[in-house]
Formats: structure tokens, sequence, C-alpha cells
């Protein structure tokens, strides 16, 4: 009921803003023009684009220069007017110890160029938007916020609302392969952000407030460290979760407050926020991100408690070991499929990306840690591990969820039992919610911000001088989006024909053979001499055949993943023979031996005859799964193995490779692990 009121009275003031607009201006055109001061601003903007304004415009951030009493800006004529009509409070006010490093995820993502400004790119538009028409001529704008603060939330959202509520009521008309076209529609259905992006566009209170989860009212505490407080969030397993309808109430009760008092807050909501009519339920659709809570700072911290000098009287800490560590980690030859190799943690800890840290988390931590974290320490961060990994799959039950529901209860209230209260912080709290964000929008990896912040990597790589960034990026977008269609559109030259190289210039792996739509033989074939027993002996039995032609090769790309054999030595730094092979639904862990291409061509066939039949066999040693500690103590870790090789030589058919495994010998033992899922990409 108050959601619906909340959408009909924005509605309605949108309507009063848009026919006020509409009799008072004329169309105007769009021209970018440079800031005094730097940044790429608009001398106009209309209104079915939404209002532009300058950080520094906004009420309450004003600068100390007599800039701030210039009346003829058309952007703070425009926000003034924009607040007046929405009687909303457009100002949050921003924490001004916090170093806002990435943005909303859902339309808005950040990057640092090298000019030290910001640029955020939005779905729906901002300041400076790079128009795209369909073929039906429907537009779409995406949007770049540039300028040396973030944007206003409110002012930034208000575009994309518009054209999200126009999305979902009448729709789009899309074009479809076999011709004619279907209406589709469209909603948000879920968000996600790092905590002070999301405290800044949810107008929450920031991390290191009171109030401050945005699943839950727990107030937290403040920790006293002598000259400074720190926010933290004592465990508990009684919590009163936010609802919907309680947060509408706080957003306007907030609103009320501040005109008497501009810090206050209510439960920790500053004001409303146009996130309510994105969303279907602010709450239960607002995601965690893994990737900033739990992999950046969670195993951050911990690795900072265990190897750091600062705690060397604590249990925990295990700094006097630190070098048995990095040679365990430099011995570590990951599959190729891992774009990073481990990284040493003495000398290049502060260096560690969310995706070392996610490998080293999920991966290489247990194996590397045993026997020299202590047994209590050690089980207690294998919880983590179990549950991230549970929650990280392709798909997740019930049952498992309730699991790791289980286990990260059990995690945090120990952990500040066994590091300390002053270490409970937001983002360790937010691992009691995270099983219910699981449940609403489904494993935790669909909405983690590691895609995003690829994506702003990419855009800051789209900046190539010191001025008008923003449209250098709006430009360069646009090419880099249609640059296929374009060279599909060029005539037949020999221009054309470079564009295509390097359009493929991509592919690394020299294809010799193509096996079907997925997989295909890389390199060169050798001959086959003396053929294998166990090779012939499975021709015979599979095909009734004896005898036909038998070639070695090293290499096989499967799904955009190369397999090699285990004579292939010209790869120093990964390993990429072990692999899991399913057959009959039976999973084997396994080292590739060689890799075997069979035909019944005789010897009047030419080399490379297409007429007779062939398979391609992937020869293996099995290894088998030994009991270990963390099965012991009942431990979920079914991704993650100890293992011992057998004499056991099997041959199975190419099609049979599931995935690729990470092999890690740790002093004489030696492991084996599955990746989580099949469609991140590591």
């Amino acid at each position: 009921m108050k959601r619906s009121r909340f959408r009909s009275w924005y509605a309605r003031k949108r309507r009063e803003t848009d026919d006020r607009q509409d009799q008072s201006s004329d169309e105007s055109e769009v021209e970018l023009v440079e800031h005094p001061e730097g940044r790429c601003v608009s001398s106009e903007s209309s209104s079915s684009e939404g209002v532009q304004c300058n950080d520094d415009d906004y009420p309450g951030n004003e600068s100390d220069s007599d800039s701030e009493q210039s009346q003829d800006s058309v952007q703070n004529q425009d926000a003034d007017h924009l607040r007046r009509e929405h009687n909303l409070d457009l100002n949050a006010e921003q924490e001004v110890d916090v170093n806002y490093e990435d943005d909303i995820a859902v339309g808005v993502g950040s990057g640092e160029d090298d000019l030290n400004n910001t640029i955020s790119s939005a779905s729906g538009g901002s300041d400076n938007s790079d128009h795209h028409v369909s073929s039906e001529g429907e537009a779409s704008s995406d949007g770049l916020w540039f300028g040396e603060r973030k944007p206003n939330p409110n002012l930034f959202l208000n575009p994309l609302v518009d054209q999200m509520g126009t999305l979902e009521t009448e729709g789009a008309e899309m074009p479809l392969a076999g011709g004619g076209n279907i209406r589709v529609r469209a909603k948000i259905i879920g968000a996600v952000a790092d905590l002070p992006a999301k405290a800044l566009f949810m107008r929450m209170c920031q991390y290191n407030g009171r109030h401050s989860c945005f699943n839950c009212l727990s107030s937290g505490g403040r920790y006293d460290l002598g000259n400074i407080t720190i926010q933290v969030f004592p465990y508990s397993r009684n919590y009163e979760p936010r609802i919907q309808d309680d947060m509408i109430d706080f957003a306007e009760r907030a609103l009320e407050a501040r005109q008497q008092d501009p810090d206050a807050t209510v439960y920790g909501v500053r004001g409303p926020t146009l996130m309510l009519p994105l969303l279907p339920n602010i709450v239960e659709c607002l995601g965690i991100d893994i990737m900033h809570g739990v992999f950046l700072n969670l195993m951050r911290t911990l690795l900072r408690l265990f190897f750091e000098n600062e705690y060397p009287n604590e249990p925990f800490n295990i700094a006097p070991f630190v070098n048995i560590v990095d040679v365990r980690l430099k011995n570590i030859k990951p599959p190729s499929s891992f774009q990073r190799l481990p990284r040493s943690i003495k000398k290049e800890l502060a260096l560690h990306k969310a995706s070392d840290l996610k490998y080293l988390m999920m991966y290489y931590s247990l194996p590397v840690f045993l026997g020299i974290l202590p047994l209590r320490y050690w089980l207690h961060h294998s919880k983590l591990v179990s549950a991230i990994s549970l929650l990280c799959q392709e798909s997740v039950s019930q049952g498992q969820i309730n699991s790791a529901e289980e286990q990260l209860h059990s995690y945090v209230s120990d952990f500040q039992l066994l590091y300390g209260v002053r270490h409970v912080g937001l983002n360790l709290h937010q691992l009691l919610h995270l099983c219910d964000v699981v449940r609403n929008l489904g494993p935790a990896w669909v909405y983690s911000c590691f895609f995003y912040e690829s994506l702003n990597g990419d855009l800051s790589k789209l900046v190539h001088g010191t001025r008008h960034a923003a449209l250098q990026i709006s430009s360069s977008s646009s090419v880099f989006m249609n640059l296929r269609v374009m060279v599909n559109e060029m005539d037949n030259s020999d221009a054309k024909q470079l564009c295509l190289k390097f359009l493929s210039m991509q592919e690394k792996a020299k294809i010799t053979e193509i096996i079907d739509h997925k997989t295909a033989v890389v390199g060169k074939f050798q001959n086959c001499h003396p053929v294998p027993r166990c090779v012939s002996v499975f021709i015979q039995d599979t095909f009734d055949f004896v005898g036909g032609r038998f070639r070695y090769f090293f290499r096989l790309k499967k799904k955009g993943v190369v397999y090699n054999s285990e004579s292939y030595t010209r790869s120093k730094k990964k390993v990429s023979c072990y692999v899991q092979i399913t057959h009959q639904d039976v999973p084997y862990l396994c080292k590739i031996i060689s890799f075997v291409k069979w035909s019944s061509c005789n010897d009047d066939c030419p080399p490379r005859c297409d007429e007779c039949q062939k398979c391609f066999l992937v020869v293996v040693k099995l290894y088998e799964t030994v009991f270990w500690e963390a099965q012991e103590h009942g431990i979920d870790l079914a991704y993650l193995n100890k293992v011992k090789p057998t004499n056991n030589i099997r041959v199975f058919m190419v099609s049979c490779i599931s995935t690729q495994c990470i092999y890690m010998r740790i002093d004489n033992e030696e492991y084996m692990a599955i990746p989580i899922n099949s469609i991140e990409t590591e």
C-alpha cells in the first residue's frame, strides 16, 4: 500500500513537472562545454533526458568561491526546480571521511582515471549522454557522470526511473531473427554495490554509523580504540529484519526531522531514495557483494591478522612462518583458465587484487595453511570457505543454503571470540544476511561486482587525453559497440579483411582440426608409435575395429578452455593437465597423459582424410581421494579433495572431459580442487 502511494505521488509530481516544462521551454540541444575546473558539463538539458548538475551546484555542497553565487547556471536552476516539484531532499550528505571507490552496479559503475576525477557509467542517462537508436527508432541513453565528487544520487537516478517506468509499462519493439517484431517489457529486479555506494544511493548512514546495516535494524555499538571509536556489530542470533513499508516510513520521518537537524536519521535512513520506484522491494532486491565484502575486506583482514607483526603474541598470528607459506604458494601452478598466479604474502600483501584474494581463499588457503595455522583457527576458516563455496555454485538447493547459513552463524559467533569484537564490522555482520539474499536473488556470483569492476577498467582505458574525458568515453563506447556492424557494412576489400583480422586477433590458440562446435585440436599432430595397448583395446571394444591410423596431439580446446597433456612442456608457470572426467555420470579426478586421434584409414588414404571413421581420445591416470582433516571434522568441501595417484590408466572420449582442476602439491601431500562453478570466468 505504501509502495503504491509512493509510486502515485512520484508519478503525479513528474507529470506536473513535465507539463510545466513543456509549456515554458522550447526544444533544446545538448552542447558539451569545458568547465573551468576541467569537468565536462552541458550548457542545456532537455527534460526527456533528465537534469544535469555540476556537483558544486548542489545545495549544501557549495564551494567557497564566488561561483556559488552565480544564478545564471542552467544546472543550478534545474536542480532547484526538480527539488521543489518532487519535494525531495536531493542533497544526500556525504561522509567526508569516506573514500568512495565504487558506485552502485545497477546503472552505476565507477573508476578513477589518472586525473583523479571520478567517472561513473549509468544505464539511463546523466550529464553526458550517448544515445543509441534501435532500428525501430526507439532511443535509450547510457550516461556518464564526470566530476571531482560522486553524483547526487536522486538527481542521477531520475532519468533511469523515467526510462525504466516506460519500459515496464509500454515496453519496446524488438526484431525477431525469423522476421517480425515482439514487444518486450522489462523491470529491474536486483541491485548491488559496495557499502559506501550502497549507502549513498539508498540514502542511509555509512558503514561506520549506527543502524548502517541494510538488511536489519541492528544498531551495533562503538568500540573504543583510545583516540577514536569504530562501529562494530557484536553477534546476535536474534535481529529484526528491515521491511519495505518501514523503509518508506523511516524516509518520510527522516525528511521531516532533517528540516530541524540536517544530520538527522531514522534507523539509519536519511530520506527518500529513487531506488524505491526502481526495485520491487528495496530490501529483498538489494544484493550483498561478495567481491568487496568477503574477498577484498574479510579475506584481507584475515591475512593481516595472520601475518602482520601488529599481533605478535596472539595465537592466530603466524607471521614467523610467512616464508613457508610463500614457498607453498610459489609451488602452486594453476591451470590456464586462471588469469593470475599466486602472489607472495610477505612482499605483495597490499597488492593483492580481488581475484588474487578469491583464489587464495577458495582454493589455496586450506591446503597451504594446514599444519601452520593452529587447528582451531584453521577449522574456523574452513567454515567460511565451505559456506561461500556452497552459495557460489551454479545452482543452490534449499538444503545447501540452510547448511551454509548454519556455518556462517557459527563462523561469525566464533569470530569475535577468536579475534576480538574489534574486527566484527559491517562486512562480517552481512554474512548473517547472505543466505537470505541468495534465497531472494540466486547464487552469490550472479550479483557480485567482478563484472562491473572489469567494465570500469575497460571504460578507463578509453580516456587517452587530459581534456573532455567524458566525451572520449562516450564516443569510444559508441564506436566499440557498433564496430562489428560497421565492418560488416564495408565493401569487400583489403581494408575490410584487415579489420576482420584485427577483430579476430584475440584468438591465440592455433586450431588444427575442429572436432565439433565446442571442441578443437590445438597445435600439431605427431605419429603414434608404438600404439598404447589401452588405446588399441578401447578402439577394438568400442568400434569393433583392429588397426587404423593413430596420431598424438598435445593440446585440446573445449568450450574456450585449453587442456594440455602431461608431455606438453612449453608452459612453465601453469599446469593444465589435471581434469575431471565424467563418464556415465561418474566423476573421475585424472591427469592427462596424452591425446590420441584415431581413424579407420589405411595406407591408401591421404594424410587429411575426412571420409573414414575417426574419434578423439584422452589417455589419463586416475587419482583417488584421501580422507583428510576437513572431512574428519565434518566440513563440507566437496570441490576440494586430498588425492593420491593410482596405477590405473584409462581411455575416454574427449567429450567426457568436464573441467580443469587446480592441482596443488603441498610438501609431500597432493590436493585437487574443482572450479566451484563453470559460469564465472576465473
